[in-house]
């Protein structure tokens, strides 16, 4: 009796362990998005500002009076003045200095001459030695006192064409910080000029684009109604510390269209932000990362699962660029119900 009893009771443990079994291997519901080719670089949009490439501070080239300076608006060509100081100390400093010279000059010939005379007795002995030393010394000091004249001279020379500032460049005065008749010393800003025609953008990019474009490089620029490309010029790689940032100048066609471009206008520079045409990209709710990589789960047409594994590379709007070597444009991969999957693992698409 107690056999048969375990015998008959020995079903009925057996199909409830049946019965659990079987949710475990049903297909598990998922969600899923299709593998993208990028047809174009993904971008976003950076603020920039339009700069002059030529912008002069118009400093005074010596102390002195303002003769002369330029009008705020006008246009100046290059050569032309922008400021001119008043030379008369400097004239009456250049005659007294050329007196000094001339002095120092007939001083030089008298001893010359009498170096020479002197020179003939010596071999007399109607000179003395030291007679004839001390005429030599006195010549060389007044060959010396011509020297220090005439060097004066050309530094008085070069302060005079000093005093009137050309333009280096065709461009607008912008401002004019000093008026004529103030006294102004050396070095002091008198006015500033830019060069309307030659213009660049600046962009402070964020840092974490650093590497995704380079010298030479088209990027998209739009303000107030225009849409062009301009090219990278240079990439400053000095770093801004509080804005974790690096600037990018860009060259812009000169013009502008019927509204020339504005000094400090904002535009908007379309930066790269995506991996170039061709890259494969998929959601970023497709990656599984694990300790041993990141990788996604393909659904076959069998309705079962690949796990791939892939190679992360630039990410924006919510799609990641990957290399793998197992995945084609088009592929499903799962993008929700993927954490608990396994390798060959059948799944139901929702």
């Amino acid at each position: 009796m107690k056999l048969t009893s375990v015998l008959l009771t020995a079903p009925l443990l057996v199909a409830p362990l049946a019965a659990h079994a079987t949710p475990a291997m049903a297909p598990v519901p998922v969600a899923v998005q299709p593998v993208v080719q990028l047809e174009a670089p993904a971008t976003i949009p950076v603020t920039g500002t339009v700069h002059s490439r030529h912008e002069l501070q118009v400093t005074a080239g010596i102390d002195g009076r303002i003769a002369e300076v330029a009008e705020p608006g006008s246009l100046v060509r290059r050569g032309e003045p922008l400021v001119r100081i008043d030379t008369t100390a400097h004239e009456l400093r250049r005659a007294e200095l050329q007196a000094q010279a001339e002095r120092a000059r007939a001083q030089l010939r008298f001893l010359d001459a009498q170096l020479a005379r002197q020179s003939g007795l010596a071999s007399t002995r109607a000179i003395s030695a030291n007679d004839l030393d001390q005429t030599r010394s006195q010549r060389d000091m007044a060959a010396s006192d011509l020297r220090i004249a005439e060097v004066r001279l050309l530094q008085v020379a070069d302060d005079i064409a000093r005093a009137t500032v050309r333009a280096e460049f065709d461009g607008i005065v912008t401002q004019r910080l000093h008026r004529v008749g103030e006294d102004v010393g050396r070095g002091t800003v008198v006015a500033e000029v830019i060069d309307a025609a030659s213009l660049e953008v600046r962009v402070p990019t964020p840092l974490q684009h650093s590497g995704r474009v380079g010298v030479g490089d088209l990027l998209r620029v739009r303000g107030h109604g225009r849409d062009l490309q301009a090219r990278v010029r240079s990439v400053v790689p000095a770093t801004d510390p509080r804005r974790q940032s690096f600037e990018l100048r860009l060259d812009l066609p000169p013009g502008g269209g019927d509204r020339p471009w504005a000094i400090g206008e904002l535009v908007s520079v379309e930066l790269p932000v995506l991996a170039a045409t061709g890259a494969l990209a998929v959601p970023e709710d497709a990656l599984v990362l694990r300790q041993d990589g990141a990788f996604v789960f393909r659904v076959d047409e069998d309705g079962t699962v690949d796990r791939i594994a892939v190679e992360l590379g630039d990410s924006h709007d919510g799609s990641i660029a990957v290399v793998a070597s197992g995945l084609q444009p088009g592929d499903r991969v799962v993008v929700r119900g993927g954490e608990t999957l396994g390798e060959g693992q059948a799944v139901t698409i929702l």
